[in-house]
């Protein structure tokens, strides 16, 4: 059933495209030549010669939409995803469009103002039209409609929280017909919600049969794994998808993915997410960002150092060593806020909220944290990034080593001035666990658009006060 409503879903979507590409290639041709926003040189073409290089345009869009799959279902696709594959395809579409009517027309020219009007006008008009179709959609899979039908072979926590997962998101539209258990006993048990055990995993083809399936989640447990090829050769020949969660736990921990080489499936556990143009790009914008930031606060950095100079003994700045990337120490600058040598008695420690070390200047200069502004000299130099893990005192760091698990994974970046953690409150003397937990959700999720977020969070805590002291 499912598979007749996906036909009609995609020769929708296909005939909603064709449309949104046939009226935006008119309304270029209206908004260029019959209007005086941009001024022509040349002779317009008339209408019935623009319209004649649509049949080209179509080819070109439906021949690059294809290839990168924007007419395969796309039910866990979110809209930030939606709106950059929507805007790769469009733009290798007009590149493959425009070079064709260049150099393969017999030197035929065209406006290429007009072509860049339509690029833009179509790539807009395209990626709203999908979004109104994925919440169309969605709201009909909420209503019961257009359902994806799984079944899911397992009972154990795995299988638990693929279903928790599934009933979560409902407009996604997929529907648990039951689970399968090894155990024959288990049958009729409730294993999530509504949802039982309606056979056990020797009755996996008879049920793939007669339930008209759409889709076979395995989700068995570690020492079961074993089973999943004599499972797998019971449905060989019936039409349903199959996914495979294994039960690795722990052993996944940065970007994990699954990629292809020659042929190889190779699952990857552990990647560093700043491989290659991203890690040069995020430092491009390190460099861009630390030296703007320097030559605007230059001004109030020289008013805090006399400040500090003239209301407390010692030097102005304060350096201290931490860890780093790759485990590298390096000195990280701040402005002193403590008296002088505040350590020599204490060692090293966390500051508490009101900690007798600090200066009257101190209190203000952390509070509002004007304290850390040198260390934009730590990001110009490479030490550090705008935004990352926080670094942490070599002392601490062989001491979270040991007691806490993949704690050095964090250090697979470089740390920042400020990060995910920082900006939900977790500064200073706080669960080193959960701050953990903090930066490596920010290593998995990491992109640019986090970065710029997490820097806007960043001021909003600050004129908050938020967890500085």
């Amino acid at each position: 059933m499912l598979r007749k409503y996906n036909v009609l879903v995609r020769s929708a979507v296909f005939l909603f495209d064709f449309a949104i590409l046939l009226t935006c290639w008119i309304s270029t041709y209206f908004l260029r030549f019959q209007t005086n926003l941009i001024p022509q040189i040349y002779s317009p073409p008339t209408f019935a010669e623009h319209l004649r290089l649509f049949p080209y345009l179509f080819v070109a869009h439906f021949l690059v939409f294809d290839w990168m799959g924007l007419y395969q279902p796309m039910r866990l696709r979110k809209a930030q995803e939606q709106f950059i594959a929507v805007s790769q395809a469009s733009f290798l579409a007009w590149l493959l469009f425009t070079t064709f009517i260049y150099f393969f027309m017999n030197g035929y020219h065209y406006s290429r103002i007009t072509l860049v009007v339509f690029l833009l006008l179509n790539a807009v008009a395209l990626f709203i039209s999908k979004l109104i179709i994925m919440h169309i959609l969605r709201k009909l899979r909420k209503k019961g409609y257009n359902l994806k039908y799984v079944l899911i072979v397992g009972t154990g926590e795995q299988a638990r929280i693929a279903a928790e997962r599934l009933f979560k998101h409902l407009e996604f539209g997929y529907s648990i017909v039951g689970f399968l258990a090894r155990n024959k006993k288990e049958i009729g048990n409730g294993i999530f919600r509504n949802v039982k055990v309606i056979g056990s995993y020797g009755d996996l083809d008879r049920i793939t049969r007669t339930k008209a399936l759409d889709q076979v989640i395995f989700c068995l447990k570690s020492n079961e794994e074993r089973l999943i090829r004599p499972l797998l050769s019971c449905i060989d020949n019936e039409g349903v998808d199959i996914k495979i969660i294994l039960e690795l736990g722990d052993i996944f921990t940065l970007r994990n993915k699954a990629e292809e080489f020659d042929g190889l499936t190779i699952l990857s556990l552990r990647e560093n997410p700043l491989f290659g143009w991203q890690g040069l790009a995020k430092r491009i914008f390190d460099i861009a960002g630390s030296l703007s930031a320097l030559i605007f606060f230059l001004p109030f950095m020289v008013v805090i150092a006399v400040c500090v100079k003239l209301t407390s003994k010692g030097t102005v700045f304060y350096k201290q060593q931490r860890v780093g990337m790759d485990g590298r120490k390096f000195m990280l600058y701040k402005f002193r806020s403590m008296v002088d040598k505040a350590e020599s008695l204490s060692g090293a420690v966390f500051a508490k909220r009101s900690d007798p070390r600090v200066t009257k200047t101190g209190k203000f200069l952390r509070r509002t944290s004007l304290d850390e502004l040198p260390q934009l000299i730590n990001v110009l130099k490479g030490d550090l990034s705008l935004v990352g893990p926080r670094p942490e005192r070599p002392e601490f760091v062989r001491e979270f080593y040991k007691s806490i698990p993949r704690y050095m994974l964090r250090h697979k970046i470089r740390m920042g001035m400020t990060g995910w953690a920082q900006v939900h409150g977790l500064r200073g003397d706080t669960c080193i666990k959960t701050r953990l937990q903090y930066d490596l959700d920010y290593i998995n999720h990491w992109s640019f658009w986090l970065d710029i977020k997490i820097i806007f969070m960043t001021f909003f805590s600050i004129i908050k006060g938020e967890g500085a002291y």
